[in-house]
């Protein structure tokens, strides 16, 4: 909760805004909905947002969606990550992205858990206690290439680490992340 608030007034004393992406047609990667203070878009829509709504994960009167370049004007973190099976063997990964925190301070949060979901419905759940205890990163790249759907794309949720990566921390690495819920 302190990095959330101290990440926000960082961004007003910066100068920082968050942007109307009404006006911009670049296609959006990732919405938030919920316990969101700033919202640049309506309502979920039947026609326009066919995805979302056939999962039935995100019913929303107003929201807050990201291109992939409003995403890279946030302050970039690069991570390593070290993890086994990816490519047949284990080895380390570059992650580049926006903090989550920075992700939900941008949108003025009022966070108690915050779900990431995938394109295929796969999510994790965080609570605002481990929020505040990872440096969870929203990826854009890995190893300087933009993540693309049909890979890992379009952003990866992942976390500095060493190997081996115990199971359950992996299993919070959301990957093909476009959505998230907080609550």
């Amino acid at each position: 909760m302190f990095r959330t608030i101290l990440l926000g007034f960082l961004m007003i004393v910066i100068g920082l805004k968050p942007v109307d992406t009404r006006a911009n047609p670049a296609p959006k990667i990732l919405t938030l909905f919920g316990e969101i203070g700033v919202k640049n878009r309506d309502e979920l829509s039947e026609f326009s947002d066919a995805f979302m709504h056939y999962q039935g994960l995100a019913d929303f009167e107003g929201a807050y969606s990201f291109d992939r370049v409003s995403l890279e004007k946030l302050p970039q973190h690069t991570i390593i990550a070290h993890a086994e099976k990816w490519q047949g063997e284990h080895g380390s990964y570059s992650f580049s992205g926006p903090l989550l925190d920075t992700v939900l301070s941008h949108v003025q949060a009022d966070v108690e858990s915050v779900t990431v979901i995938a394109l295929d419905g796969y999510s994790w759940e965080f609570q605002q206690s481990e929020l505040e205890s990872r440096d969870l990163v929203l990826a854009t790249q890995m190893n300087g290439v933009p993540l693309s759907i049909g890979g890992r794309g379009p952003l990866w949720l992942v976390e500095p680490t060493e190997y081996p990566v115990a199971d359950e921390i992996e299993a919070a690495w959301v990957w093909a992340v476009y959505l998230i819920k907080v609550q």
